[in-house]
């Protein structure tokens, strides 16, 4: 992962053209591929245009991810920093699951997914990232 952010590989630690020829590697050794997901989708600083996030701004177009009320979405804490979940009770959220998954994969072939913190998980209650996505990345 690459700052924590789902659907991502780090450059320094394992880009995409060695992580691929590594699962070759692996792959041919009979071994598989497990790489591990959280379940929060890293929300980026608006003031920084450099801090874009693909799934994010999917998400956003698709209207896909919990509500904090009707005008906003629910801005948790984790590992990222400021973070968002998707909706797996509309379609959308499904969707943008789907698309994210399909996404990586056509870089990174793994063989599942171990899908860790699965529960809606914060390190702060209530939506505490609300008015405060510029101090991202915490």
């Amino acid at each position: 992962m690459n700052q924590y952010r789902d659907f991502t590989n780090g450059e320094m630690n394992f880009p995409v053209p060695e992580g691929q020829d590594f699962l070759r590697r692996l792959h041919a050794a009979g071994q598989h591929y497990v790489p591990i997901v959280d379940a929060n989708i890293y929300a980026p600083n608006p003031t920084n245009g450099s801090d874009t996030y693909a799934p994010f701004t999917r998400g956003a177009e698709l209207n896909a991810f919990i509500r904090n009320g009707e005008d906003s979405f629910y801005y948790g804490d984790n590992w990222p920093g400021f973070s968002v979940w998707a909706d797996l009770l509309v379609p959308q959220g499904q969707q943008l699951w789907t698309e994210s998954l399909s996404n990586w994969y056509n870089d990174i072939q793994y063989d599942g997914i171990w899908i860790d913190l699965n529960e809606a998980s914060s390190f702060c209650v209530g939506s505490c990232g609300q008015y405060r996505l510029e101090d991202n990345p915490v």
